[in-house]
């Protein structure tokens, strides 16, 4: 069953609202719902609510005594950031009853209309388990001796399906489902107490065995049976799917979002295959068919969207998903590209798309970085203009010089990534850190290419250079890089790597992390000692001297040593 039991947790945000909006048709809607009957989030830290009046009306009444605030001009929606209390990490937006107009653009309304009817209002919203409104009221039902245990999640279903409410003793909660009833209990969005206990005497079929609690009256609103296909587990459009998507084509990319944090959330609870969604048939065929609309979709949207799923766990299904609805061509044009390109069979069984999702599934199980994530998306996108050098007819010397030119192809990966990234509208520090680890995704993988009695020194390198963080991103990907190869005749060789791990841990503790601004000299102890202004030059020689410091750090270290070490050449 549902977690009912747990809906009241809203009440006290309903409370608060009413209180500092001056209104008591106050409704919560959207995930805080839906989360809690799924019992997956408990303490929602963002709320949506919406109740009926113009906005510029609703603001002017807030008392915004110790609260952050600001209104949309456009499309009206209220942002309230408590600054104290029991309230202060959570964020309020209300968006005012209303209705929309076709999308011409795929992403704002031609035209919004402010309503007062919760049906008009549900009819412009994305998804049934989406579109669950929740309130509560002090008024009192009648007791009726007319009850029936419910009996499993079937049964269930079906007295929601054939009767226009359910109403739970125990819990104090009354279920709507009726369009008629609803437009009629809620005449501009506002409770007629007198007609609810009317409709209760005449109409209620179904009750739920129980001792009532005192609390006050729960009212779930569910015109499009969004509660049905939540114990069915579908995620399904609101009507006509086709309508859905060509109004703001962003949907399609949010259906695939939710369908993948709702099952990572749901993981947690149980891992039983019938408590995992799916997306209906007709919506997901209509998803097929609107695809195409995805172009049309503002990237920075887009963006938000890769965001919230790359900082969560399993980005890979979101990939495999977009792919199959071909739409990646959109979203991430230069990894689309890496599609149906083979690579040597004896390395790779797979082309290099394949490979690069495995090695994404590979790395989410190894680092939680969500830009460690995009970059193993990113980390082979330079193959296929490697690959075509390579089949242009060059010779064996050729194809080795490949290596050290900007044709190899983590040089090319960094030019097609700073495209994509800046395209979709990452910050410049988001792009560059991105751009940096896939330029240097094989650096461990030439290291461990050396001798072994070098690998200290390599290794505290890479600690002065870059930090203990980044170094050990860098191994985790060469590890799904291997484990990405998949080739099940010759298994990925990971001792190295697990000793390359153990002596960076090891090193690290020893407080290693020793870099340039740790030398006894800097730049105007060169100028002043060598002689030397271009600059250039001054940067080669605090490498070097870096370097020849991190042998022997105890004893190196000063700066007499330093010079004479680089007057020496």
């Amino acid at each position: 069953m549902l977690n009912f039991e747990n809906l009241n947790i809203l009440d006290k945000h309903i409370s608060f609202l009413q209180k500092i909006c001056h209104k008591d048709n106050i409704f919560l809607v959207w995930w805080s719902v839906r989360n809690i009957l799924l019992n997956i989030d408990l303490n929602p830290d963002d709320i949506d609510f919406t109740t009926n009046w113009i906005p510029s009306q609703i603001y002017e009444k807030i008392d915004k005594i110790d609260l952050s605030h600001f209104i949309t001009e456009k499309f009206g929606t209220i942002t309230l950031l408590p600054k104290s209390g029991e309230f202060k990490k959570i964020k309020y937006e209300l968006t005012p009853l209303r209705t929309e107009s076709w999308y011409q653009d795929f992403r704002h309304p031609d035209e919004i209309n402010r309503t007062s009817d919760l049906l008009l209002d549900s009819q412009r919203r994305d998804f049934t388990i989406n579109c669950i409104y929740y309130t509560c009221t002090d008024i009192k039902l009648p007791e009726n001796k007319k009850q029936e245990k419910i009996r499993d999640i079937e049964h269930f279903s079906k007295i929601l399906s054939n009767y226009w409410c359910v109403y739970i003793v125990y819990q104090n909660l009354l279920i709507l489902q009726n369009s008629e009833i609803i437009s009629s209990l809620f005449h501009q969005s506002k409770l007629d107490k007198g007609k609810l206990t009317e409709l209760i005497n005449k109409n209620m079929s179904y009750f739920w065995n129980g001792d009532s609690i005192k609390k006050p009256l729960g009212i779930v609103i569910d015109p499009h049976n969004g509660i049905n296909d939540i114990l069915a587990r579908q995620i399904k459009a609101v009507w006509n799917p086709d309508n859905r998507f060509g109004e703001d084509a962003l949907r399609i990319v949010r259906a695939v979002r939710f369908l993948n944090i709702l099952n990572q959330k749901l993981e947690k609870t149980s891992k039983s295959e019938k408590n995992y969604f799916n997306i209906d048939n007709d919506t997901w065929d209509s998803m097929l068919r609107n695809a195409n609309l995805v172009e049309n979709v503002a990237k920075e949207r887009i963006k938000d969207e890769i965001l919230k799923i790359f900082k969560n766990k399993n980005p890979f299904s979101f990939v495999v998903l977009l792919d199959k609805l071909d739409i990646l061509k959109y979203i991430f044009p230069n990894v689309y590209q890496t599609k149906n390109v083979d690579q040597p069979i004896r390395y790779h069984p797979f082309d290099v798309y394949v490979h690069t999702i495995l090695t994404l599934h590979a790395v989410q199980g190894l680092n939680k970085d969500y830009l460690v994530k995009l970059w193993i998306l990113y980390h082979d996108v330079g193959k296929p203009e490697q690959y075509d050098y390579i089949a242009s007819g060059l010779d064996r010397e050729e194809i080795k010089k490949i290596n050290w030119t900007d044709i190899h192809h983590p040089n090319i990966w960094e030019a097609k990534t700073k495209k994509d990234f800046q395209e979709l509208g990452f910050s410049k520090k988001e792009t560059d850190t991105v751009c940096f680890y896939v330029k240097n995704h094989m650096l461990i993988w030439e290291i461990l290419k050396w001798s072994p009695e070098n690998l200290d020194k390599k290794i505290k390198k890479l600690l002065s250079q870059y930090g203990y963080k980044m170094t050990k991103n860098l191994l985790d990907v060469v590890k799904a890089d291997r484990l990405g190869h998949y080739n099940p005749v010759q298994p990925p060789a990971l001792s190295d790597l697990k000793f390359f791990g153990k002596r960076l841990k090891e090193i690290y503790k020893l407080q290693w992390a020793f870099g340039l601004r740790d030398l006894a000299v800097n730049w105007n102890d060169i100028i002043n000692e060598m002689n030397i202004k271009p600059w250039p030059q001054i940067k080669e020689l605090l490498n070097k001297a870096l370097e020849w410091v991190l042998e022997d750090v105890s004893s190196r270290n000063n700066k007499i040593d330093i010079i004479d070490f680089l007057k020496q050449g």
